[in-house]
Parts: C-alpha cells; sequence; structure tokens
C-alpha cells in the first residue's frame, strides 16, 4: 500500500446509513403482509454505497491515490468559506526538480514510481486533517488546516528530512530534491481559490529559482 487512505466523514456516515434501508424493510415487512421489501431495501443499500465509492474515485489520482486537482477547487473554495480572522489555513505547493531526466534517464516506469514515492513522503510528514493534492504531472499542493508559520516550516523541513533519508538509501539510481513554496490565506485579501493558487505558485517558483542558482 503506498499510501494511507483518508476517509472523510461524509463517507463514514454512507457507510453507516447502510444498515438503515434493510431496517426500514424489516420493519415494513412485519407491518405489511404479502410484500417483499428486504431485497429492495438491500439493493437501494448496495447503490448508495457504490455511488458513494464512484463519487470519491472521481477525485483519486490513480497513480499515486491521492487527490487529484478535481478536489483543489471545492477544498479550497471549502477553506476560504469556512476562513475568519481567528483562524484561516496555508497551502504549500511542491515541485520535483529536474523530473524529466528521471524519466529521460531511467524510463517513464521508474518515474511514476518516484512520484509515488515522493507521495507517501509527504503524507508522512502532514496531518491527518491535510489534503494532499497531485496537482500536476510532477508537482504537489498540501491544504493545511494550520495557518502559523512555524507550524509551517516545521512540516516544511520534515518533508526535506524524510526525502533525504531516501536519497541516502541509495536504494535508487537518481535522487531527489523538491522545490517548496508556501502561504497562509489572508482573509482580507478576499483571494479566489485560483489567485491563491497562483500565488503560492509563485512562491515555490522563485525557490525553485533560488535552488538553481546556490
Amino acid at each position: 500500500m503506498y499510501h494511507r487512505q483518508r476517509i472523510e466523514h461524509k463517507h463514514y456516515y454512507t457507510m453507516l446509513f447502510f444498515i438503515f434501508p434493510p431496517l426500514i424493510g424489516l420493519l415494513l415487512q412485519g407491518f405489511i403482509y404479502g410484500f417483499s421489501f428486504i431485497l429492495n431495501s438491500v439493493t437501494l443499500s448496495v447503490l448508495m454505497i457504490l455511488l458513494n465509492i464512484q463519487n470519491r474515485s472521481l477525485y483519486i489520482d490513480h497513480l499515486t491515490g491521492v487527490y487529484n486537482r478535481k478536489k483543489l477547487e471545492g477544498a479550497l473554495t471549502d477553506k476560504i468559506q469556512k476562513s475568519n480572522r481567528k483562524h484561516s489555513f496555508s497551502m504549500m505547493m511542491i515541485d520535483v526538480n529536474d523530473f524529466k531526466e528521471i524519466n529521460d534517464t531511467f524510463g517513464h516506469k521508474e518515474g511514476d514510481e518516484a512520484l509515488i514515492r515522493i507521495a507517501k513522503l509527504i503524507e508522512l510528514a502532514i496531518g491527518k486533517e491535510d489534503i494532499l493534492i497531485r496537482y500536476g504531472g510532477d508537482e504537489f499542493c498540501v491544504i493545511l488546516k494550520t495557518d502559523i508559520e512555524l507550524e509551517i516550516k516545521k512540516i516544511l523541513r520534515h518533508i526535506h528530512l524524510l526525502v533525504d533519508k531516501e536519497n541516502q538509501s541509495l536504494k535508487y539510481p537518481y535522487k531527489i530534491y523538491l522545490s517548496i513554496g508556501y502561504g497562509i490565506y489572508n482573509i482580507d485579501s478576499k483571494l479566489s481559490s485560483d489567485a491563491f493558487v497562483h500565488e503560492i505558485d509563485q512562491y515555490m517558483y522563485k525557490e525553485k529559482q533560488r535552488m538553481k542558482s546556490s
């Protein structure tokens, strides 16, 4: 298993609701003689579960197992709407440096394996309520619950530490380096989700340029 599965509360509620249609069918069966409600109620419950699974799969990146870009706008819009001057949120944009060289030198299969490992390492560094998204080919973003810069920097350092340990293991014929930009959403800025993503993307690009020049 390359990633830990995150089941949101609404998915738990759907699973728990599975039992209610059969129970209602059983009660009706007792009061209304000659009609079978059990099979129909079980079928309804199974259909609800299948629709729930299908809906969830629309937002999952099938390579890495984390959320895909379709999840981003809805998650950001929700975070922005819930933000206030007492508590906001933050976001990271993460780019894999020179990823094209991994693909060109070792093949796309190895490149895919690298992305899977990177997603796993990022997940190990963030919290359960943080949202990891594969934004593009070799880009990830993380919507963080915290709006405290010291905590964000701690997560950032943890990501780099895990990547460094992976590189030092010498398991692979190449090393991974990440450029990470981050920012805290300012409620007074009234930035849209797209504008906020663009802002963090610019921070990440500046970090990428800094790493290239150092």
